[in-house]
């Protein structure tokens, strides 16, 4: 099962990252490699291939090395005609933990961590205060405008005591709003910061379970792709890697190293393509570490990225 899920991401990791498919962000189809093109991705393939690490401590390589070679055309908007895009290659090579993981402390971390009160539990006192503070402000609302239409009525009339009166009673009313509406204001102050709380709680749990999950992940694998152009690098950030213009680290345990005129915008990073250039130049390369932080470092360590830079063509 796990080798099918494998080989299905491999797949549709080829025709995803395909400078095809995602150089003009739509409009784009694969298409059949010229022999040329074949070629010069299967010796692209032949580099790359001998660049993949092999298997850490306590891991062991898992089944046999992807290659993919594949290549699209994108519609011009302004000549309405389908433009070839550059050849991608890709190579990925999977790795099995040989050595039984962790034993999961999701249970023991659960039965440990403090369950934040709901505020429906904790809070049905300070609600029922709440809602009793807004009725009495209400209804010394409901006075205040009484007030004022019987000042402007005793004003019209000429009436100075009825004026008087009025005015006491608009004074006594404002005066006596100002109370309940500190009381409530201090109130919603708590629950908003009972609901950051609860919130900073539950993010926090789910990035630990995330980071167990993640270490206790048994597969791992490093792929490196010629020609993408573009990826999708959902909650990611830069991190800082010797000699790698720009480095991306998810929170599900992807790494990115990307070589080439790459720039993040948020979910995504995209190098440009020169199409002026011959369809099977490598413009860009990236590489794809997919695992716990221990192995990443181990996989990383193992790569030579001088080695990666030097696919590219200018």
């Amino acid at each position: 099962m796990h080798k099918a899920i494998f080989e299905g991401l491999a797949a549709a990791s080829a025709l995803l990252f395909a400078s095809g498919v995602l150089a003009a962000g739509g409009s784009c189809m694969p298409r059949a490699l010229a022999a040329a093109e074949k070629a010069a991705g299967e010796r692209v393939a032949a580099r790359l291939l001998p660049m993949l690490p092999p298997a850490p401590p306590g891991w062991k390589v898992r089944d046999q090395d992807r290659t993919d070679i594949a290549s699209g055309s994108c519609l011009d908007s302004a000549s309405k005609k389908m433009i070839p895009q550059p050849v991608s290659v890709l190579v990925i090579r999977s790795f099995l933990r040989d050595d039984p993981a962790p034993t999961p402390a999701s249970a023991k971390a659960a039965a440990a961590a403090p369950v934040p009160a709901t505020p429906a539990a904790a809070g049905a006192e300070e609600q029922a205060r709440a809602q009793a503070l807004e009725h009495s402000i209400v209804e010394l609302q409901r006075k205040e405008k009484d007030a004022t239409t019987a000042y402007q009525a005793a004003r019209r009339a000429g009436d100075s005591e009825g004026q008087k009166k009025a005015s006491q009673e608009l004074r006594e009313y404002r005066a006596a709003m100002n109370p309940p509406r500190k009381e409530l204001m201090e109130l919603r102050e708590g629950e908003r910061r009972q609901r950051e709380a609860q919130s900073k709680v539950s993010t926090e749990a789910a990035f630990a379970r995330a980071e167990e999950e993640l270490a206790n992940r048994r597969v791992a694998s490093v792929s490196l792709l010629t020609n993408s152009g573009q990826m999708q690098v959902r909650g990611s950030k830069p991190v800082s890697v010797a000699g790698v213009p720009l480095a991306l680290r998810q929170a599900r345990g992807a790494t990115h190293l990307l070589f080439g005129d790459w720039k993040h915008f948020g979910n995504y990073a995209a190098s440009p393509f020169d199409l002026s250039a011959p369809t099977t130049r490598v413009q860009d390369v990236s590489v794809r570490i997919l695992g716990n932080d221990e192995v990443t470092t181990q996989l990383l360590g193992k790569i030579d990225l001088n080695a990666v830079r030097s696919v590219m063509q200018r």
